[in-house]
């Protein structure tokens, strides 16, 4: 084998017959070897980041925020808390207060109400309007215990 038609293919370290003896030698690393495993395994890591790299964008901005899932969605684990909050947490039946006072209250005044008498209001995941989000519109389980997405996989 001729080490200079073929450097980019001979890895350092490895043993190999040169010129007409016939005697093994190790080669050396050296500047074209070097650059040649730089340029292919670079090329190489950013064929595997432009593949996945949108995938992986979005799978990490969806799970940098966990969401809000509603009280119903502990009720399986937790049947006795669930139970217990629903019956006695005034904050579990919360929003009928806005609905009592809301000819009452500018739409302004309103949004000023969300932020306590609902679940993550303002956050992401959070509380929108009573027809976008029904099962976030009273203050539930995760006013306290935060968004239960991730509990709840």
């Amino acid at each position: 084998m001729n080490l200079d038609n073929h450097k980019d293919q001979v890895q350092p370290g490895l043993k190999v017959r040169v010129g007409n003896s016939g005697q093994p030698r190790t080669v050396k690393p050296n500047v074209i070897t070097l650059r040649y495993s730089v340029k292919y395994g670079a090329m190489a890591f950013l064929s595997v980041v432009l593949a996945l790299g949108p995938w992986c964008v979005i799978r990490a901005e969806d799970k940098a925020t966990p969401r809000y899932v509603g009280m119903s969605s502990c009720k399986p684990c937790h049947s006795k808390q669930y139970q217990s909050f629903s019956s006695y947490a005034k904050k579990s039946s919360s929003f009928q207060s806005i609905n009592r006072l809301r000819k009452e209250l500018t739409p302004e005044e309103i949004r000023g109400c969300y932020a306590c008498h609902t679940t993550g209001y303002g956050k992401p995941g959070g509380f929108i309007s009573e027809e976008a989000t029904p099962d976030l519109k009273n203050a539930g389980c995760e006013v306290c215990h935060g968004p239960g997405e991730l509990h709840v996989m």
